[in-house]
């Protein structure tokens, strides 16, 4: 029968390995973080475009019923827009 080696295991100490995995799960974290962030930013975008689009239709509305003005926002008054 063959004698089996026994190989020496090199360990890192205990807090060694508790600093490692604290800063692994930490990263991880911020990861995950940074994913959420990502997906909350594409349904903004999404939102932002269809906002986007609403505006267009009531502005188009406005300049069908006004022509070409422009509207203080504060206050509703229109101005002309001059043609040149």
């Amino acid at each position: 029968m063959k004698k089996v080696e026994e190989v020496s295991v090199e360990k890192i100490t205990s807090e060694e390995l508790a600093k490692l995995t604290e800063k692994v799960t930490e990263l991880n974290k911020a990861q995950l973080q940074i994913g959420g962030i990502e997906a909350h930013k594409h349904e903004l975008l999404h939102a932002l475009a269809a906002l986007n689009n609403e505006l267009q239709v009531v502005q188009k509305e406005l300049e069908d019923k006004y022509g070409s003005v422009s509207i203080d926002l504060a206050t509703g008054e229109i101005s002309h827009v001059s043609d040149n």
